[in-house]
């Protein structure tokens, strides 16, 4: 499934919108669910509108993922 660009681009800013207005441990937690849980938006196909969960982390295919790791 490929979501439509406007969905990757609002997948995108629903990470950097998160607000530590709550705390840091119920902001780190909420970033937590969206990542592992992934997030639904919403597609119109053939005037049909359907949802669809983008996936942050691909569970099944670790190949897809790159992983970046930093030294404190």
């Amino acid at each position: 499934m490929n979501l439509a660009m406007g969905n990757i681009s609002k997948a995108v800013q629903a990470i950097k919108d998160f607000q530590l207005q709550e705390g840091l441990v119920i902001t780190n937690e909420k970033i937590y669910d969206t990542l592992t849980l992934g997030k639904s938006f919403e597609e119109t196909i053939q005037s049909d509108i359907k949802s669809f969960t983008l996936h942050y982390i691909d569970w099944e295919n670790w190949n897809n993922m790159c992983f970046m790791l930093q030294k404190k």
